[in-house]
């Protein structure tokens, strides 16, 4: 769930949101393993910016360049890019 499995969106070096700001309940998941058949996880993104703890108000992410990345347990996928217009 949102508490191990993060993804996070930056813009340059500034955290813009992250999956696990506003975890709820115990903010696991569990998932049923089927050898070579991958798990999947949908995870959205409403444009708003976040912190952790939703310590401040959320406003609108400004039109940019972002990069998205996801770790579990210190295990990191690729950065990928994406630009809001």
């Amino acid at each position: 769930g949102p508490r191990y499995l993060t993804v996070v969106i930056s813009s340059g070096s500034v955290r813009a949101w992250g999956s696990a700001d506003y975890i709820h309940g115990s903010g696991s998941q569990v998932a049923m393993l089927h050898r070579g058949v991958p798990v999947q996880r949908k995870i959205t993104w409403d444009r708003t910016l976040s912190s952790p703890g939703c310590k401040l108000a959320r406003t609108a992410a400004r039109p940019g360049t972002y990069t998205v990345t996801a770790s579990d347990a210190g295990v990191h996928s690729r950065t990928l890019v994406f630009v809001l217009r």
